[in-house]
């Protein structure tokens, strides 16, 4: 799971995302970058599409959609948090829903969504 300060830092070093992209494919992890984040960061990032769409092509990198009961239960985990932030409330509740850990640029973003988080800061 990337957050969008991952996914920003993927792109800033596709040398680094290369490598780590091909270790991710060496132990058949799949990198999830919810399509909110990938929204988030190319929209502010235009000058780089062509390392996006590379990143974007590549068959270890997933963009999922959240489905509407998983939207609802983002905004509950939300309210519960006092906070609103989509890209990072989608983030912290697949990977805590899913025990999985988040890749992360940003810390203190996931962090002010959800305290308990499992983070991998990249």
């Amino acid at each position: 799971m990337v957050d969008p300060g991952a996914l920003s830092t993927l792109v800033d070093g596709l040398t680094i995302a290369a490598a780590f992209i091909a270790v991710a494919e060496d132990l058949g992890i799949t990198i999830l970058v919810p399509d909110v984040v990938w929204a988030e960061v190319t929209a502010l990032r235009p000058a780089d599409s062509a390392a996006f769409a590379q990143l974007r092509r590549h068959p270890m990198v997933i963009v999922p959609y959240l489905t509407p009961q998983e939207a609802e239960g983002v905004l509950r985990s939300q309210q519960a948090a006092g906070v609103f932030d989509g890209p990072a409330g989608v983030v912290s509740y697949w990977a805590m829903s899913r025990g999985w850990t988040i890749l992360t640029g940003d810390p203190d973003r996931v962090r002010h969504v959800n305290d308990r988080a499992d983070l991998q800061r990249i």
